[in-house]
């Protein structure tokens, strides 16, 4: 009698399975949004250069330059609608799935980079500052959640730091891109506007992807989330099949859904020392990384 892994074996590649494949382009695509978020916080620090400079008409912008107030706005703008997009991506993804917030997130990051490219005055010019904080702020919620829910339980915790390496590896390119565009007329524009590309790989990947199986669960989909755990599990020996998790994804959910959620409940959860040394390490970095003054430097 065959083993159950056999069949699922005829869609491997250079002797890596379907599931690692799947998984890989899964990871790739969806931390196209981390790569957003790093090369749209450090774009901005060459773009408004260009901005301010007084070097003649371009579509109108440039002709009355920017006063410091306008720039304080720019490039806050986009920090004002990453935390709307933060707001939101709670709601979004419990809504409408974690894959289909971020293909709104990624269409949104296209059309505002689109519209900070052809702005022709300062108004729109912010709007499409905010309206890139909505789509990356929303990003870099929904991400690691899409990751964890998505990937097998031992590569979890590797696969949602590609993320991070990805913010990183934006702010790198970002870097490489605003050299050479820096002394070109108008080359701000074109430094906003190449945030189209790593957008539309993100909106034309997330078309192949599965939805979350612990979303689909949760919705009732049961058969569905069957079918995309089969896609991106190894299933090695009898002793784990994917029926077991979507039983231990049911049994998560109506845990969490008997509980509820009060201060009570929170008091509960800090009760744990581990949890609290966890929260107080992840606070203190947080914390050291915005007041050591790197954004300043970024922007």
């Amino acid at each position: 009698m065959p083993s159950a892994s056999t069949p699922r074996e005829e869609g491997s590649c250079c002797g890596i399975s379907a599931q690692k494949w799947t998984i890989a382009k899964l990871v790739l695509t969806v931390t196209m949004g981390g790569l957003l978020l790093g090369y749209d916080t450090a774009v901005i620090s060459a773009a408004l250069i260009g901005m301010r400079a007084r070097k003649g008409s371009y579509h109108g912008l440039e002709d009355d330059g920017l006063s410091d107030l306008q720039q304080a706005w720019i490039v806050t703008g986009a920090s004002a609608g990453a935390i709307a997009g933060a707001c939101l991506s709670g709601w979004s993804s419990d809504r409408l799935g974690r894959r289909c917030a971020l293909m709104i997130s990624a269409m949104i990051f296209l059309v505002a980079a689109i519209v900070m490219f052809l702005a022709p005055d300062y108004e729109t010019l912010l709007f499409g500052r905010f309206a890139v904080g909505l789509g990356v702020g929303c990003c870099c919620m929904v991400v690691p959640v899409y990751i964890a829910e998505t990937a097998p339980a031992n590569l979890r915790g590797s696969l949602v730091t590609v993320n991070t390496v990805m913010i990183v590896f934006g702010q790198v390119v970002s870097t490489l891109v605003n050299c050479p565009l820096a002394r070109v007329l108008g080359g701000w524009r074109y430094m906003l506007g190449l945030g189209v590309f790593p957008a539309l790989v993100m909106i034309v990947g997330l078309l192949f992807l599965p939805e979350s199986p612990r979303w689909l669960v949760q919705q009732g989909r049961s058969e569905e989330a069957l079918k995309v755990l089969h896609s991106v599990r190894e299933e090695l020996d009898e002793t784990y099949t994917v029926q077991d998790e979507i039983q231990a994804i049911r049994q998560q959910l109506m845990e969490s859904q008997d509980d509820g959620w009060s201060f009570q409940k929170l008091c509960q959860i800090l009760s744990d020392v581990r949890i609290r040394s966890a929260l107080a390490v992840g606070c203190v970095l947080h914390l050291a990384q915005q007041i050591s003054g790197i954004n300043t430097m970024m922007c």
